[in-house]
């Protein structure tokens, strides 16, 4: 779990890791999208919340929670709300063999 700030109203909440799907930096921001909302926490790194959270890190400014991905579909992770999130291609590929690494083990 993890307190972050609604960007919709600037309000305090716990969120559980199994809400998050992805989250990127923003500016001087970390965004975190949820199955129902973003959030954000500032005076962090990226790799502080990935250390936190245990998140998988797809690119330099995006970490993706694996547990939340249905599949992948050209260059965008489709999470299981429909949500989606872009990654390049080379990423991607390290990212499926990771998955599929993972659930063999």
């Amino acid at each position: 779990m993890i307190v972050l700030k609604s960007k919709k109203n600037a309000r305090e909440s716990i969120v559980k890791k199994e809400s998050i799907l992805y989250v990127f930096k923003e500016g001087r921001c970390i965004m975190f999208k949820t199955k129902d909302e973003e959030f954000y926490l500032n005076n962090t790194s990226i790799d502080a919340v990935r250390d936190k959270l245990n998140l998988y890190k797809a690119h330099s400014y995006l970490l993706v929670n694996i547990d939340n991905i249905s599949y992948f579909e050209k260059n965008f992770i489709i999470f299981n709300t429909g949500d989606k999130c872009g990654i390049c291609e080379a990423y991607m590929y390290k990212m499926k063999r990771f998955i599929n690494n993972f659930k063999i083990s």
